[in-house]
């Protein structure tokens, strides 16, 4: 199995890290401050390679880390007065400084896999999000909306929603942040009153991400590729979501003008080049809505 793939899950992550720390870059940093999110994006090919030889794993982000920024330099997005040979005999040098460090590092990744005998398509939230509800402490009309919860957490494509990151500068142009974490715990403490509110929240997390996207394409310079956690996410629920709307329930025979969503997504700012780049797509989503609608009603 060849470990160089075209897409791979903390992709926009090594990125957004490259161009933001242009002129300083330590490839220890970026597996430091994003150690939680390299440990789950390992998980698509981990059980292939060998567990006895941490390098394996060191060799592969360090080359994604050279890769990414070989890129950036062509396009003299960063380093504008080096090459990327300098920048490969820098890092080279780091990780033989910093060996023992890596050998820690990618030791506790291997360590916590066995221990938790995770494989790809498994659950991967086991500390963040745990199924603690049972039908004695939920209500009954909404159980579907945790069991869709649930369905969506045990997927890979899941994992960058799980919680909201108020670290970066950028998430500041959201105005409710919400996450499947959040979902979660509304959802334990009963304060849904209808499943059109779950639906709100669930429909405000890739709202903000799409707002987050564009921002970033738009910082970037470049044309960001569709995520394929966010179209792989929000088909499934939209699927799960529907299949569970049925006309002749009761308790779906609700008008949408009485429902007052508590979550409801305000007008938020987006750069004018982004609004009307994007104008198509939310005319599209307009309709989709209307159509959702009508099935509903």
């Amino acid at each position: 199995m060849s470990l160089i793939i075209n897409s791979y899950l903390c992709k926009r992550q090594l990125v957004s890290y490259l161009v933001h720390n242009r002129t300083n870059l330590s490839y220890r940093e970026f597996l430091t401050e994003y150690h939680d999110l390299i440990y789950i994006a390992s998980f698509p090919y981990i059980s292939t390679l060998p567990f006895s030889n941490w390098k394996t794993f060191d060799d592969y982000w360090a080359h994604k880390f050279l890769d990414e920024a070989n890129e950036l330099i062509k396009e003299k997005k960063i380093l504008k007065k080096s090459t990327i040979d300098i920048l490969k005999e820098k890092i080279n040098k780091e990780r033989l400084q910093q060996e023992k460090y890596l050998q820690i590092y990618w030791q506790e990744v291997i360590k916590n896999y066995k221990t938790e005998n995770l494989i790809p398509g498994a659950t991967y939230t086991r500390k963040t999000i745990r199924k603690t509800l049972t039908k004695d402490n939920i209500n009954p009309d909404l159980m579907f909306c945790y069991n869709i919860l649930y369905e969506l957490e045990n997927t890979i494509w899941a994992y960058p929603f799980y919680k909201f990151d108020k670290n970066l500068d950028i998430y500041n142009q959201i105005i409710n942040p919400m996450d499947l974490f959040t979902i979660n715990l509304k959802l334990e403490n009963n304060q849904y009153s209808n499943p059109f509110e779950f639906k709100s929240d669930m429909n405000l997390i890739f709202k903000n991400n799409e707002i987050i996207n564009n921002i970033e394409m738009i910082s970037l310079e470049q044309e960001i590729p569709e995520e394929v956690e966010q179209e792989e996410c929000e088909n499934l629920y939209q699927q799960l979501f529907l299949e569970n709307i049925e006309p002749e329930e009761q308790f779906f025979q609700i008008e949408s003008e009485d429902i007052e969503l508590e979550n409801e997504q305000k007008e938020q700012e987006i750069p004018e080049e982004v609004e009307q780049e994007y104008d198509e797509n939310f005319q599209f989503k307009q309709q989709i809505e209307e159509y959702d609608k009508i099935q509903i009603e």
